[in-house]
């Protein structure tokens, strides 16, 4: 029996990844022993395509003297480019557990929470005043800039600093191509957004990562115990994504299986 192709069998797949062919021959098991052309090895081209390659081959037994082997070849080195924006933004929703040194009463009035465990008697002291613990929403918002490059003194002197504007509004308008592709029910925001923290990323010689992280105070950052404190600096964010620029990026840039 000679190695034959079933023709019929044989399929192409083309998309924005690269190529694959399938094809499937029927052998004998002196054939396969022997693996007589046209059966291919791992690493042959695809007759005159330079970029197409055998990666695989699976062998199905019919008989216990036949046989089909069915070849996989596929592109290799092929790039494509996906488009990215100069900023990508992400949020973060969850609770955090604070120690309080006061609540609010039924009728919103502050209580010093030491003055009022004491107050239950002899037994209640100051020394074995159990931790009162405030469960409070926390948010984080997370942007990452691409950029060619970027200043030192602009994303290192504007962090610890809350934002001067309405962040959400103003981000959603200048960096996202459909500006209603998320929604912001916050109202304004000014002076509830602290600037934490940035990390940068050297991805290749003219392109840097920089990911700069915002944690929100449905409060207000500068408003503790209904004092406005003026602890907080507040700066205009939008300077801190100057630097965006959308880029190209390759991806795929290896054999495609």
């Amino acid at each position: 029996m000679a190695v034959t192709e079933n023709w019929q069998s044989r399929k192409m797949r083309i998309t924005m990844e690269g190529t694959t062919i399938t094809q499937i021959y029927s052998a004998s098991a002196d054939d396969f022993d022997a693996w007589i052309a046209p059966l291919p090895v791992i690493g042959d081209y695809w007759s005159d395509r330079g970029d197409l390659r055998c990666t695989d081959i699976n062998v199905r037994w019919i008989t216990d003297s036949t046989c089909n082997i069915v070849c996989f070849w596929s592109t290799e080195n092929l790039g494509y480019v996906q488009k990215r924006a100069g900023t990508e933004i992400s949020f973060d929703f969850n609770i955090e557990q604070n120690s309080v040194e006061a609540y609010r009463d039924t009728d919103g009035a502050w209580i010093d929470w030491e003055s009022a465990w004491t107050s239950g008697g002899e037994a209640f002291t100051a020394e074995n005043k159990p931790e009162l613990l405030q469960y409070v929403p926390r948010l984080t918002a997370t942007v990452k800039v691409y950029a060619e490059h970027w200043t030192w003194n602009v994303i290192n002197n504007g962090l610890g600093r809350i934002n001067k504007t309405d962040f959400i509004k103003q981000y959603r308008s200048a960096n996202t191509r459909d500006p209603n592709s998320f929604y912001d029910v916050s109202g304004d925001d000014t002076g509830k957004w602290l600037y934490a923290a940035c990390s940068a990323h050297k991805i290749r010689e003219d392109l840097w990562e920089l990911v700069l992280t915002f944690i929100c105070n449905e409060h207000g950052w500068n408003i503790q115990h209904d004092v406005d404190t003026k602890m907080y600096d507040s700066i205009d964010f939008n300077y801190l994504f100057a630097f965006a620029k959308p880029i190209d990026e390759v991806v795929n840039n290896g054999i495609r299986t």
